[in-house]
């Protein structure tokens, strides 16, 4: 919908609550209803007003406190076990929550009240139920289903609801017709609203609707082309008593916007265009539509300048007319074609004496570039046996741990020694997907332009701590391990997570590695903050063997270790150092060292943030999902060509609660989802017969509502392209993390069960 709309969806989610609901298990299955008990809404109603103010502060410590104050409020209901108080709790809290763009928490929310409401059959709530899916699904950016929510509430409401309950939902679908411009639909819903106001007596309460409802009117006139009516509403709103502002929907501007039309069409451009000047006024007053209305003051200025033009072109071309032909300046034309020729000429001499110095020039650069050529091969050579015999070393290491262990745990009858044993092999195997994981991260930086960092709300100290406490508890080298965060540096920054925290853990796994019975320090430091923007320095510095002088400037570089002693000793790819170089160039940042041999090691960077002008929802409520229930009678069609994968996966999926139906390709998977349909489908890419990609659109056709989720390996060259046309709605890297997998499928399950 339309921003103007937006202190609309705000107001009207005090009645939203109850995601992923009513296809659930439908209400009807339950015969014997309960009555739903009353609660004292208004105590509830204060609370939330008192919470309001605080989330939606500026101020980050008030808004974090709004939130735990939010979140006490829902336990103490709870142990009341208010059922009807925390069902209107939930409804009223959405709007909070909403407020913040996070959609976790308010399907949460919805979930608890499905749960509530399937003991209770009251098709009001229901109805209500079914508006707050439209609202949540409209703020994911779903306007088509939001709008089929919102007609399913309409029907209900209409039969069930009163005359208040009436006046929100007509208020939406006008507003959705007129953006759909079904202009004549957006007047009756209009009109419907309008009449529910005088008939529920709440003029005070809904007095910004009233006069938003005839400007919707009158712009829905002016698209059907009926001047009189759009006049006639365009008085009635300016005669309704209209509330101040609060900076989200432009009454005033508006107004003057749709009457400037108005006059417009009516030929009056100078009472339009003044118009038009008061309603940019008021935009820039509000921050809104800034650009589009003065465009529009431009165009109207710029019709009554061209007509000045035009006049003046007149004059000119009477001008032109009367001056003689004997005054054509066909002697500078001469010259010019003069000049011109002995231009030629002289270019032509001087590249004919330049040319043979500029063939030699050539030559000369040619024989230069062939011997850089030859340098770079005969490294290139050096750095293929260097990495053929790193590659050999980091794999067949943990391949003789796995293959060893798995032959000691076949014979072993120990139940203590078998949990050592596959202790050995997750560490195995965990050693050789991250020196694989390095591998593809050294391999996609070598080109920044194919990386774009993907920046997010962080709580900076947050990470870092959780970064120091994971290493204070795999310290085997019994070090001192510490954090010095500056408390000047701001609580929530814009970042690139993900590489961000693998740069940091490199550098901390580095110096854990070459430190023993020692201190290791993480500092960062603020080191200027203007224009809502952070510099801050970071420094990972140890007491450990230290790096010598002559070593420091190579060992960016691939492969690189400080002697063959060093890599018997303490192992190593020898990437970490080039991967983390090439991550902080993405960051426009470079990492500098400093060391002395047998003192210790201190690596440092700088880092430009954007200071986030809201709290990170996510921080907070990132394990929202983890609260919910598992799921039961859920299937799931896995499509994996290899045999040993499907059983894994079978077996992970099980164990998590979920039925299990394997294809074998994506011929077989189109074929089991026409006779059956699944609640998920996870999909393997390169198969045989048919492919995912194959396999995945012509599902897509058949049942859009089945989601589908892509299981593919790092090495597949396959662009995010592929991915959309083929109507996949998420990928995950081989090979998968189990508590990964069980999130992305409950996300979708959830979503689709509603």
């Amino acid at each position: 919908m339309a921003p103007s709309t937006l202190n609309l969806r705000i107001s009207r989610i005090r009645t939203i609550l109850a995601l992923f609901v009513c296809l659930l298990t439908g209400f009807k299955s339950h015969s014997q209803s309960q009555i739903l008990p009353k609660t004292n809404s208004d105590i509830i109603l204060s609370k939330i007003d008192s919470i309001k103010k605080l989330i939606q502060t500026e101020n980050v410590e008030n808004h974090l406190l709004g939130l735990r104050i939010l979140n006490k409020t829902k336990a103490y209901l709870e142990t009341k076990k208010d059922t009807a108080g925390l069902l209107f709790f939930h409804r009223e809290s959405i709007k909070l929550i909403s407020y913040l763009r996070s959609f976790g928490t308010p399907n949460a929310y919805l979930f608890e009240n499905f749960q509530i409401l399937k003991k209770y059959n009251d098709k009001r709530e229901l109805a209500l139920l079914y508006e707050a899916l439209g609202d949540l699904r409209y703020y994911e950016g779903n306007k088509l289903l939001s709008h089929e929510y919102d007609l399913k509430a309409q029907r209900l409401i209409k039969k069930y609801g009163n005359y208040e309950d009436n006046i929100n939902i007509n208020y939406n679908l006008s507003v959705y017709y007129k953006t759909s411009k079904d202009y004549k639909r957006s007047i009756d819903f209009a009109m419907t609203s309008l009449e529910n106001i005088k008939k529920s007596n709440t003029f005070e309460k809904n007095n910004f609707k009233i006069p938003n409802l005839y400007l919707f009117i009158s712009e829905d006139y002016y698209h059907l082309k009926e001047n009189d009516s759009v006049y006639k509403y365009l008085t009635l709103a300016e005669k309704t008593k209209t509330p101040a502002t609060d900076g989200r929907y432009p009454y005033g501007a508006k107004l003057n916007e749709l009457k400037a039309m108005y006059y417009y069409n009516i030929g009056d451009l100078q009472t339009a265009a003044k118009l038009y000047q008061v309603s940019v006024s008021e935009y820039v007053k509000l921050n809104q539509f800034r650009m589009r209305l003065a465009q529009k003051s431009n165009k109207l200025n710029s019709t009554l300048k061209i007509k000045n033009i035009e006049n003046k072109g007149k004059i000119n071309e009477a001008r032109l007319e009367s001056v003689s032909e004997s005054y054509k300046n066909y002697l500078l034309l001469f010259a010019l074609l003069t000049v011109l020729i002995l231009t030629v000429l002289f270019i032509i001499q001087f590249r004919a004496s330049k040319y043979k110095m500029k063939v030699n020039l050539i030559l000369q650069k040619k024989n230069l570039e062939l011997k850089k050529i030859n340098r770079e091969l005969n490294e290139a050579s050096k750095i293929k046996d260097t990495f053929l015999d790193v590659v050999t070393h980091e794999l067949k290491t943990p391949l003789n741990t796995i293959k060893g262990t798995a032959y000691l745990l076949k014979n072993e009858k120990s139940e203590l020694l078998k949990e050592d044993y596959i202790k050995n092999l997750n560490f195995s195997s965990d050693y050789l997907l991250g020196f694989i994981n390095n591998m593809v991260d050294f391999k996609n930086l070598k080109r920044h332009d194919t990386i774009n960092l993907e920046y997010k709300d962080i709580n900076l100290e947050m990470i870092l701590n959780s970064i120091i406490e994971m290493f204070k508890i795999n310290n085997l080298n019994q070090n001192r391990i510490l954090l010095d965060f500056d408390d000047k540096i701001s609580q929530i920054l814009k970042c690139d997570e993900i590489r961000f925290t693998q740069v940091i853990m490199e550098l901390m796994t580095n110096a854990a590695k070459f430190t023993k019975n020692g201190e290791i320090t993480l500092k960062a430091e603020l080191m200027n903050s203007a224009n809502g923007k952070e510099s801050i320095k970071f420094e990972i510095s140890d007491t450990g063997i230290g790096i010598s002088e002559d070593v420091q400037s190579k060992i960016f570089e691939p492969f690189i270790q400080e002697s063959s002693e060093i890599n018997m000793n303490y192992g190593g790819s020898g990437l970490g150092l080039s991967i983390i170089k090439r991550t902080l160039e993405l960051f426009e940042s470079q990492i500098k060292v400093k060391s002395k041999k047998g003192k210790g090691t201190t690596f440092s960077f700088l880092i430009n943030f954007e200071i986030s002008k809201e709290s990170n929802d996510e921080i907070i409520f990132n394990n929202i999902e983890r609260q919910i229930e598992q799921l039961t009678d859920i299937e799931i069609l896995l499509v994996e060509d290899n045999k040993m994968n499907q059983l894994i996966a079978k077996k992970i999926l099980i164990n998590k609660g979920f039925k299990c139906d394997v294809a074998n390709n994506g011929l077989e998977a189109v074929e089991k989802v026409k006779a059956k349909s699944y609640a998920i489908i996870l999909m393997d890419i390169m198969m045989p017969v048919m492919d995912g990609f194959e396999a995945s659109t012509i599902i897509s056709d058949l049942k859009p509502e089945i989601p589908i989720i892509a299981l593919t390996a790092i090495c597949e060259n396959i662009g995010n392209e592929d991915f959309q046309r083929a109507k996949i709605l998420e990928k995950l890297d081989k090979p998968v993390d189990p508590d990964i997998l069980y999130e992305t499928i409950l996300k979708y399950v959830v979503q689709k069960t509603v």
